[in-house]
């Protein structure tokens, strides 16, 4: 599957970045800011993990749950 670097919903654009310095990689994957419009996926993670990851950030982007910031 193929991670987009870019997506657009509803009316913004939301970047993806492979970035782990904005995780706490003791909990978390991948992190989902709704208000900044970015998903942040831990790159340290096989590659069947990152695509799991961003369905599951890519999917509180459209349902926000209480766990988004």
């Amino acid at each position: 599957m193929h991670i987009p670097k870019t997506f657009k919903l509803r009316r913004s654009t939301w970047t993806v970045s492979f970035d782990a310095t904005k995780l706490d990689t003791t909990r978390f994957m991948g992190i989902c800011y709704l208000r900044q419009h970015k998903i942040f996926i831990d790159p340290a993670l096989p590659r069947n993990e990152m695509e799991e990851t961003f369905m599951h950030e890519f999917l509180h982007s459209i349902w926000p749950s209480n766990m988004c910031s």
